[in-house]
């Protein structure tokens, strides 16, 4: 009995601490796309609802608000998102819990877009 109760008790630990390692990208997150003669701010909000993420992105310094991502993933500390209306693609891989270093790529020209995590 005590054996299983040891067991028991290693395994809701594991699972904690898993849990408790892993990176979490709900929030807002920011950066700057460099294009010639302009920079871009790119804003993304993630949100996960029952186990699936939301997202969007704003392109604050053009007016454009609430641009929905049509997929995002999230494994390995890799992030990817698509946005289907700006024919885009964005890359990354978390650097440290609050940075974010990738790729935006949009009609197969590639710039690089770090991302921070904004403080709530």
């Amino acid at each position: 009995m005590q054996m299983k109760f040891m067991i028991s008790s290693f395994i809701l630990l594991a699972g904690f601490l898993l849990k408790t390692n892993a990176q979490d990208i709900n929030g807002t997150w920011s950066g700057l796309i460099q294009v010639p003669q302009i920079e871009l701010p790119l804003v993304l909000h993630v949100d996960e609802v029952d186990g699936k993420y939301q997202a969007s992105v704003d392109s604050p310094k053009q007016e454009k608000f609430g641009i929905p991502v049509d997929t995002l993933t999230f494994e390995n500390n890799k992030l990817r998102f698509v946005l289907l209306k700006l024919s885009s693609v964005y890359e990354g891989k978390i650097v440290q819990k609050d940075s974010i270093e990738g790729t935006f790529t949009q009609r197969g020209a590639a710039i690089p877009l770090n991302l921070g995590k904004v403080k709530d």
